[in-house]
């Protein structure tokens, strides 16, 4: 679920929506949500759930089992090879850090800034001790430090690769299942350094891939094939927009690897093709000839296209 500014900032949502009630019902619907004012010069007056309904939990009915299965929301986890121990014994060695000193939301963020640029436990250990902060009680760990600290770590093409995520069921030795084994086993940090031939990636890619791993919850691998698809299509530049979109919809389809991710975009890539046949023109015997990119409302029309056909 998102939030009414979520919703209406996402331009696939934004635009599906102008696009079958029209702009004008789109923006009706958006004043419903507006904020009507700043909350200034006031006093906070709120309290917690337990300060104003002050439970009994002695009482039997806290007790009760209702015995009635309901439906739920499960997220999946991404398994990792990170070893806390390993981990833990450096930062308790080093940086003289207890291990209790670490709440559990913390742990899962290391391990997943570590598993997403293929860091292992010793430099990740190594930038916590240098964030870490005991007199800050309420967040003793720097996270925008962390992951500034983890990114520029990715400049350097010899650290250990930590393998992470689940991978395609695939039997064969061709080349697809190659790269598909491939898309599956690598960090993208390090699939982006091998796609620029082996140059440091920019900042604002490794954003991208941090945030497409963060707010999406995605595999190595589906990162690594959205990202090898779009720099296919938009002529090598890993565009946050055009990736976004793409990324909404393999969200919706619940893809979780690399195989899955690549069958998804073969519809996309298909119903492109059906929609807009390319001009064959005779071209030089060495002459490469250049796939020309989707645009923006090509895209969106394929996705709404495909998304109708799921419902059918």
């Amino acid at each position: 679920p998102k939030s009414p500014r979520e919703y209406f900032d996402d331009v696939l949502f934004k635009g599906l929506l102008i696009k079958y009630v029209g702009e004008k019902e789109a923006k009706r619907l958006a004043l419903s949500y507006k904020v009507d004012f700043q909350a200034k010069d006031f006093d906070d007056i709120t309290s917690s759930f337990i300060e104003t309904f002050n439970p009994d939990f002695d009482d039997p009915a806290f007790r009760k089992d209702l015995k009635i299965d309901v439906k739920g929301r499960k997220s999946g986890r991404i398994d990792t090879s990170f070893d806390f121990d390993s981990f833990f014994l450096h930062i308790e060695k080093r940086g003289q850090i207890k291990r209790d000193s670490f709440l559990k939301k913390d742990l899962k963020e290391i391990e997943r800034l570590a598993a997403l640029f293929s860091l292992d436990e010793l430099t990740m250990a190594e930038i916590v001790i240098d964030s870490y902060n005991p007199d800050n009680k309420n967040q003793r760990l720097n996270f925008q430090y962390i992951s500034e600290r983890a990114k520029d770590e990715v400049k350097f093409p010899f650290f250990h690769r930590k393998r992470n995520g689940q991978r395609s069921v695939i039997n064969s030795e061709s080349e697809l299942a190659s790269k598909v084994k491939l898309l599956d086993s690598m960090a993208p940090g390090e699939y982006l350094r091998i796609k620029q031939n082996n140059t440091s990636p920019s900042r604002s890619d490794l954003d991208l891939v941090d945030d497409l791993s963060k707010n999406y919850g995605f595999s190595h691998g589906v990162i690594n094939a959205l990202v090898d698809y779009v720099l296919a299509k938009a002529d090598n530049v890993l565009s946050r927009r055009y990736t976004e979109k793409i990324a909404s919809s393999l969200a919706r389809e619940g893809v979780t690897t690399a195989i899955d991710t690549m069958n998804y975009l073969i519809k996309i890539n298909s119903a492109w093709k059906v929609a807009k046949p390319s001009t064959v023109k005779s071209v030089a015997k060495n002459d490469k000839v250049k796939e020309t990119e989707i645009s923006d409302e090509e895209l969106e029309k394929i996705l709404a296209s495909i998304e109708s056909k799921k419902k059918d």
